[in-house]
């Protein structure tokens, strides 16, 4: 009987090791692509461009779903809280990094919940003002500053966003005071822009070339440690203005921690082969931004140095979240 006994498990755990006869491939549903903040932001444009390429590659839909708020927070939240089976994953953005050095008490830890699987581009921030500010340059916008403490509204896409801890670095650096008005996201900064409502921001090429080519905004410099394709015309705001001042912006996907390596890592190869594919790295380049497609581990330290270098600015500047 124990011979039996032994034989039959033997048996079942063979069988349990091969493929299931109808098993369906992954993936097999619609895909729930979760973007941190409002429609016509940077994160809604790259989340469109992957989610179209991987419906087009796969045959299944991948939805965007838009919950803004808290800085990308309820994005993250909700990425972390779902079941980690591949159908569920979200656009990160350099911005939303931030809350991890800006919140205390996060229902998550954002290296341990989130699952990297591949950053999408890395661009430069540009330096927006409206164009009824009498500031031509970098140089002459501090000096404003420095003549109105104070008196200067600069926008963010939220407390504690890289558009905010940015423009307080640039302060820190410059010595200037300015006051902050946070937004719910890129699109919301954006209108408030354009509608006169604040003097200036940083917002992404993706977000803001368009509008500085239309002249309905004008761009004084660009923020990363080299010029823009998309504005090759316009100096950094290190060349500027102030040398050692840079940030970047970067869109990645991730998944909730658990997912299957196998998942992460086709979705890894689908993504990378996106970003080959001519049309895509046309549009990226129109937006001023660069494709990326690097590996899972080497997207993972991207998100652990952008931690450590945030949690420098707001410890510098004591920023809490009201």
């Amino acid at each position: 009987m124990n011979i039996f006994i032994r034989a039959c498990v033997l048996v079942l755990a063979t069988i349990s090791t091969l493929p299931r006869a109808g098993a369906e491939a992954y993936p097999y549903k619609p895909i729930r692509l979760l973007l941190g903040f409002a429609p016509g932001g940077g994160s809604d444009i790259i989340g469109r461009v992957i989610g179209q390429k991987l419906t087009e590659r796969w045959g299944q839909p991948v939805i965007g779903d838009n919950r803004p708020g808290a800085g990308g927070t309820i994005a993250m939240m909700l990425t972390a809280q779902s079941a980690p089976d591949g159908y569920t994953l979200m656009i990160l953005s350099g911005s939303q990094i931030t809350n991890a050095a800006l919140f205390t008490k996060l229902p998550y830890d954002m290296v341990k919940a989130l699952a990297p699987i591949t950053q999408v581009t890395v661009q430069s921030y540009l330096l927006l003002v409206d164009p009824g500010v009498p500031a031509m340059s970098v140089t002459e916008l501090i000096k404003l500053a420095k003549e109105k403490p104070g008196q200067l509204n600069y926008g963010s896409s939220g407390i504690g966003s890289v558009t905010h801890l940015g423009m307080e670095l640039l302060s820190m650096i410059a010595g200037i005071r300015m006051t902050h008005v946070p937004y719910k996201g890129a699109s919301q900064l954006m209108n408030a822009l354009l509608s006169k409502q604040i003097q200036l921001g940083f917002a992404t090429t993706i977000t803001g070339v368009i509008h500085v080519r239309s002249g309905r905004l004008r761009a004084l410099a660009t923020t990363g440690s080299k010029r823009s394709s998309a504005l090759p015309d316009l100096p950094t705001v290190a060349e500027a203005s102030q040398p050692g001042f840079e940030m970047t912006g970067w869109y990645g996907v991730v998944a909730p921690a658990g997912t299957p390596t196998t998942v992460i890592n086709l979705l890894n190869q689908e993504i990378g082969n996106a970003l080959k594919k001519k049309d895509v790295q046309k549009f990226l380049a129109d937006q001023g931004a660069d494709p990326v497609g690097n590996s899972v581990e080497e997207f993972g330290a991207v998100i652990r140095n952008e931690i450590s270098k945030w949690a420098r600015v707001v410890k510098a500047r004591g920023i809490k979240v009201e």
